[in-house]
């Protein structure tokens, strides 16, 4: 096992304390495929290839190919919610979700204002959601109902007198006032007063982009990079649309790339899951245990596997891949409970044994070698104090090529 390094370079050597508050613009956290982390300034970008940190006021930026990226973390606050100004929420099918006001539309698409740029004509084709802005008890409900609704025909959703329901069918209008819906054998005229939203009908699923862009409100860019700049960085989207995006309103970019392979996208060969006095415990995907976001030392990650302790996930390795790299630890939901151990073993070799990682320890960042290994498994065992808090996660857990 080989140590997950951390490059706090901003801090050169200044009392061993990071000097991060003579830099000018947002703070960030550069974290390469092998783990390496750098925490410096946002300078924009070299050649759109490459994007630069300022480490230190009295030093040159440095460099980083965006081939060797795995994400980028905004650290100090970002902007306030970008949609308040804008009367609905909308999904497009590669992906990106977008606050945006609906400015005219037909019977084949609407054409939407967002604040990062427009306006737009985006096909039905295109469109994943549209959703006006709710708010109130029934909220979360509908948020789900439009993530869960079945995807073979558009689906309109309309709250009435308090009661949701739901229609099965074809948009055939949408109007910044409403639109017109195909339902059975007749055209249903509806309003935004009424009306909630529509989940459009979709046969594939979206492919990874290069980029993805988080923004601060819930929103997101599926897309690759047109140009960086240190204010603004240009961003195109699956489906074309171009939009501006403020520096200030960014929380996180991830970076895909071919050499990586999150354990969470493959299909575990056998899985270990002991009971704990009768109750049985999932194995979750890109959740806590909990079915929570995972969240280790306060940082959320939306990739990894959530497990409760004793458990063991074994995976065949059908690439050549040289490292495992994750972060390890118990979920910020039970803290400061939970005690357990984490190993790594490949073809029945132990290859990282972290001793062990209590509620009360901050998450360990690990970076195993895997060089030759066929056989991996990802143990998590309990220690002898039996509790309930061992909500385990192996966040960002992936192999490298």
């Amino acid at each position: 096992m080989t140590a997950f390094a951390t490059t706090v370079i901003a801090c050169v050597l200044c009392g061993g304390e990071p000097r991060t508050e003579a830099l000018q613009g947002r703070l960030i956290e550069v974290t390469t495929l092998e783990g390496t982390e750098t925490v410096g300034a946002w300078a924009g970008a070299e050649d759109d290839q490459k994007i630069l940190v300022k480490i230190a006021a009295d030093l040159p930026a440095i460099a980083i190919s965006r081939n060797d990226l795995l994400s980028v973390r905004f650290l100090n606050s970002s902007a306030d919610d970008p949609g308040e100004q804008f009367t609905h929420r909308i999904e497009l099918a590669g992906g990106s979700i977008l606050a945006a006001t609906l400015c005219s539309g037909d019977a084949q698409s609407a054409t939407i204002q967002t604040p990062l740029g427009g306006p737009f004509s985006v096909p039905f084709s295109n469109l994943s959601v549209v959703m006006r802005r709710v708010g109130g008890k029934n909220k979360e409900a509908i948020e789900q109902l439009m993530r869960q609704s079945d995807r073979s025909r558009d689906v309109l959703v309309v709250l009435h007198e308090g009661a949701i329901r739901t229609y099965e069918g074809a948009m055939e209008s949408c109007t910044p006032a409403g639109g017109q819906f195909r339902y059975r054998d007749r055209t249903l005229s509806f309003d935004w007063s009424d009306a909630v939203g529509v989940v459009f009908a979709t046969t594939t699923n979206p492919s990874a982009p290069p980029v993805v862009c988080h923004l601060s409100g819930g929103y997101q860019i599926y897309g690759d990079f047109v140009r960086i700049g240190r204010e603004k960085v240009e961003m195109k989207t699956a489906e074309g649309l171009t939009l501006c995006v403020p520096v200030v309103g960014m929380e996180t970019l991830e970076f895909n790339n071919s050499r990586v392979c999150y354990l969470s996208t493959l299909n575990p060969r056998a899985t270990i899951q002991e009971d704990m006095f009768g109750l049985a415990w999932p194995v979750r995907i890109d959740r806590s245990v909990s079915n929570q976001p995972i969240r280790l030392g306060n940082q959320n990650y939306a990739r990894g596997i959530g497990v409760h302790a004793p458990c063991e996930l074994t995976y065949d390795l059908t690439d050549d891949y040289t490292l495992l790299v994750a972060a390890v630890g118990i979920d910020d939901a039970v803290r400061p409970r939970g005690k357990v151990v984490f190993r790594v073993v490949g073809d029945n070799r132990e290859l990282f044994s972290g001793g062990p990682l209590s509620g009360n320890d901050p998450p360990q960042k690990i970076s195993v070698d895997i060089r030759g290994v066929h056989q991996l498994r990802l143990i998590v065992e309990a220690t002898d104090d039996l509790d309930f808090g061992d909500h385990a996660d192996w966040a960002d857990v992936r192999l490298i090529k």
